[in-house]
């Protein structure tokens, strides 16, 4: 018996079987085009953008699997909350997933690319969306001024 498998799987077994060549070429790609990067992160940092391409292609992989773009999207609104916490800013995870699309379109079939790119513009859009939010309110916090005390005068 003979199974078939459907374009989207197709994609997301190219992904999970490239995904260490891809994760080495996407990290040392993010690197090259941000050579700041080496400063701040020191020599581990080329390993941890490794290892985290590597987890975000298998996130990717499995958004592209489910043809839910949705997936890859809360996937990288989580991973950029997690890499906040480690002060990674949320435009390096942007940064990286917009290498990473570029990575992918050198490197995989033209119809893998096809399939995974709107998983990669929903979850780039996310993280825009977000970093847009969270401008908003960082503007509206430094533009709110204390409170007066019932009876006082204000300052001048």
């Amino acid at each position: 018996m003979m199974t078939t498998i459907t374009a989207n799987q197709w994609a997301a077994h190219v992904l999970r079987v490239r995904a260490p060549a891809l994760a080495d070429r996407i990290a040392a790609e993010h690197f090259r085009r941000r050579p700041e990067l080496a400063a701040r992160y020191g020599r581990v940092g080329p390993q941890r953008c490794v290892e985290d391409a590597l987890f975000h292609l298998q996130f990717l992989a499995g958004s592209v699997e489910m043809d839910d773009p949705r997936v890859f999207a809360d996937y990288t609104a989580w991973a950029a909350d997690l890499l906040a916490r480690r002060r990674i800013p949320v435009e390096h995870v942007a940064d990286n997933l917009g290498v990473m699309a570029d990575v992918l379109r050198e490197s995989v079939p033209p119809e893998t690319f096809y399939i995974t790119r709107p998983h990669l513009d929903a979850a780039i859009s996310r993280l825009s969306r977000a970093r847009d939010q969270r401008a908003d309110h960082e503007d509206a916090v430094s533009q709110v001024q204390p409170a007066r005390q019932p009876g006082s005068s204000p300052r001048r």
